[in-house]
């Protein structure tokens, strides 16, 4: 369900007014989609795992396919209700001291299908930041599934490190997917660009970067795109450092 009239969304402000008014009418049906998709989902992954009989391997493989894509109609849904959330003014961070190489197994365990394709550069010695644990997996987690989906099986690199003696600390999401300039890259954060989608899908994507960007934005962070040193397109999550 689409406003008529969908606006030239080329500048952020109005991507983000756009947005806006569309996930508030998006949102009045999500509830009544988002229990039908659980239910998809939960009997698709019982056929996978062979609960009702033997499956073929080529049936296995479109089971999996099917898998990925309605947990990210899931995502989808619970970010346009998250986003009314953060709307309302009612979102208050729980800070804590995260150690994130503490917090990288439960998203891998997250995100369905990634061990394929990623590749996780997280040493376990890196300092703690101060946060918000579960929404920050929640961010972490729609950033990667988001390179993922985008990078039609490619590799997918996330590596933390320390930026630059600034106090920060950086996670770094890269694809591997077909080369991209600097304003495409930053284009696929502001939602404004997505090549060879339809606009059903593209506004589905610009929904979940939208509210990533907001989520991060709130857990006292950001979120940026551009290239890597060896020109891969990526996203960048800076947190502050604990004191």
């Amino acid at each position: 369900m689409v406003p008529e009239g969908k606006p030239d969304v080329a500048s952020g402000a109005a991507r983000d007014a756009f947005l806006e008014r569309l996930s508030a009418l998006a949102s009045t049906r999500s509830h009544e989609l988002r229990g039908p998709l659980g239910r998809i989902f939960g009997y698709l992954e019982l056929l996978r795992d062979e609960e009702f009989g033997p499956v073929l391997p080529e049936q296995k493989r479109i089971l999996d396919t099917l898998l990925r894509e309605t947990d990210d109609l899931i995502a989808i849904l619970s970010a346009v209700l998250e986003l009314a959330w953060l709307d309302s003014g009612d979102f208050k961070p729980r800070c804590q001291k995260v150690v994130i190489s503490d917090l990288i197994p439960e998203v891998r365990v997250a995100i369905l299908g990634a061990e394929e394709v990623v590749t996780w550069d997280v040493p376990a010695d890196l300092p703690c930041v101060v946060t918000d644990r579960a929404r920050l997996k929640q961010a972490l987690t729609g950033i990667v599934r988001h390179a993922v989906r985008h990078a039609g099986g490619k590799a997918v690199r996330v590596r933390g490190c320390g930026a630059g003696g600034q106090g920060l600390l950086e996670i770094c999401v890269a694809t591997h997917a077909a080369s991209m300039e600097e304003e495409e890259v930053r284009a696929l954060l502001d939602g404004s660009c997505e090549p060879e989608r339809s606009d059903a899908v593209q506004d589905a994507d610009d929904i979940c970067l939208y509210f990533m960007r907001r989520l991060v934005g709130l857990l006292g962070g950001t979120l940026v795109a551009g290239h890597t040193a060896d020109a891969a397109p990526c996203f960048r999550l800076q947190l502050r450092l604990a004191a």
